[in-house]
């Protein structure tokens, strides 16, 4: 099964790796984890923060930003997926917590870690959400995912025919990224570390916000 290809709702970290992947970005960040957890001789632990964000984010909230200021975001399915998101302070105190447990015998030693919020959000409700507390228009409406999936598989087609620097601003891994739940369990990294999201949902936005109206 291809990661991205189904739903993923609460899953934990006995979850096999995927047998492959629609994007380089995931499959790099499997072989990395992997490489480095197998190092036994040595203190490891690898965290999987979901969707980082808050101020200072120079990846997930332009994107979104940008085209919202375009009047270019539009919603992609029926909008009823659910994800973990990150607030980016939780993500980094989650590190040191981690960091801290590495001691000699510890169960976090050649492990990984699943940590988020406290709770999934609806997806292009928080896009929403984030977007127009930053002053740009809502979302648009829905366009159906064959469409976005077909416009996604032309744009890579020609961005690789072309041999184009960087990747193209729509791709299939973003699609299925858009339009399907990706939640997980965060109970381990609370059991072995004592994570837990210290930063509100509400309160990360409320930053993130008046970071960027300084």
């Amino acid at each position: 099964m291809a990661i991205g290809a189904q739903d993923i709702a609460g899953v934990n970290e006995t979850t096999p790796y995927a047998q492959r992947y629609l994007h380089p970005y995931p499959a790099t960040k499997a072989l990395a984890e992997r490489f480095v957890l197998a190092r036994t001789a040595i203190a490891t632990t690898a965290i999987r923060p979901h969707l980082v964000w808050g101020p200072g984010d120079p990846h997930f909230m332009p994107r979104f930003v940008a085209r919202a200021r375009a009047g270019r975001l539009f919603q992609v399915g029926v909008g009823t997926n659910m994800v973990d998101v990150t607030y980016v302070e939780n993500a980094a105190e989650a590190h040191l917590l981690a960091a801290d447990a590495l001691s000699e015998g510890s169960p976090v030693r050649g492990r990984p870690y699943f940590i988020g919020q406290e709770r999934p959000v609806n997806l292009w409700r928080f896009i929403n959400e984030l977007v127009t507390r930053l002053g740009c228009p809502p979302v648009g409406p829905a366009l159906p995912v064959g469409v976005a999936m077909a416009a996604a598989t032309v744009i890579e087609t020609v961005h690789g025919g072309l041999h184009l620097a960087g990747e193209p601003f729509l791709n299939r891994f973003l699609i299925t990224q858009l339009v399907r739940s990706h939640w997980f369990d965060h109970s381990a990294a609370q059991r072995d570390f004592g994570y837990g999201p210290r930063i509100s949902l509400e309160e990360g936005l409320r930053r993130t916000v008046d970071a960027k109206n300084r």
